[in-house]
């Protein structure tokens, strides 16, 4: 079986993350950094891609401009855009924008795209209607969030989560593809346990113990189905018990949970 590379989602608003928290994720085993630099110039994308090559780590960083290619380190991967099924561009528009990163990047630089928001019926759908048309140096990424809190359940149009990696394969035709995001949190959220027969609602909290179980499984899922890479969302909480808020590896106080030693 190929060796698969694990990561976290660690920045978004052009911060650095410091070579401390970068040596404590490289000894828990993580080797790649998610890294969303698409309102960020130039050179401060390449200082946070250099900041994640220098600490050991395998940058993967999402622009929106192809100029912003010019100061990244050799070696880097890239994204055009994230989530273009949900924030746009239209496929036809987002092709004319990777074709333009395909011409821009040198040829060190590995592209991944489109980089859809969930292996749903919408997220199927915008991925079918471009890998086709994608250069062949691009290779496919794809986020998968679960359906409610578990992660056995497939989404709607698939039998199976197995279902979904085979539509995902036939979809991309052969091309190697990751997974840039995926995630579990501890806020409360809904859960309808008996779906089939009524809609009944219980609320659910995850424990600390089941999201790091649950990474855990997720991890091993993809790995056996061939993927390059898993990134998880993301490195930190934030300060409300919100589910953005509680998807993190890493709480406020800058204590380590269990999910983040995989």
């Amino acid at each position: 079986m190929e060796p698969i590379l694990y990561g976290s989602q660690n920045s978004f608003g052009g911060e650095f993350i410091g070579a401390d928290t970068y040596c404590q994720l490289r000894a828990f085993n993580y080797s790649l950094s998610r890294i969303d630099a698409q309102e960020q110039t130039a050179d401060t994308a390449g200082l946070l891609a250099i900041e994640a090559q220098a600490a050991g780590l395998q940058p993967l960083v999402i622009l929106k401009h192809p100029d912003q290619l010019a100061q990244l380190p050799d070696y880097s991967w890239v994204e055009p855009g994230n989530e273009p099924d949900l924030n746009g561009p239209k496929a036809t528009e987002y092709l004319i924008r990777a074709l333009a990163f395909a011409g821009a990047a040198n040829d060190t630089i590995q592209l991944w795209a489109p980089c859809i928001s969930n292996l749903t019926k919408t997220g199927f759908a915008y991925l079918r209607s471009v890998a086709s048309h994608l250069p062949a140096r691009y290779h496919i990424s794809i986020h998968r969030y679960p359906r409610g809190p578990f992660p056995n359940l497939a989404h709607p149009g698939c039998q199976s989560r197995e279902d979904e990696v085979a539509q995902l394969k036939a979809a991309i035709g052969g091309r190697p593809y990751g997974v840039s995001e995926c995630g579990f949190h501890t806020a409360m959220q809904p859960h309808y346990p008996d779906w089939r027969k009524n809609f009944r609602r219980w609320d659910i909290r995850l424990t600390d113990e089941q999201v790091a179980a649950f990474y855990r499984i997720e991890c091993a899922f993809w790995h056996r189905h061939g993927a390059q890479f898993v990134t998880l969302y993301q490195l930190a909480d934030g300060p409300t018990d919100t589910p953005k808020d509680r998807a993190g590896i890493r709480r406020l106080d800058g204590s380590w949970k269990l999910c983040a030693q995989r």
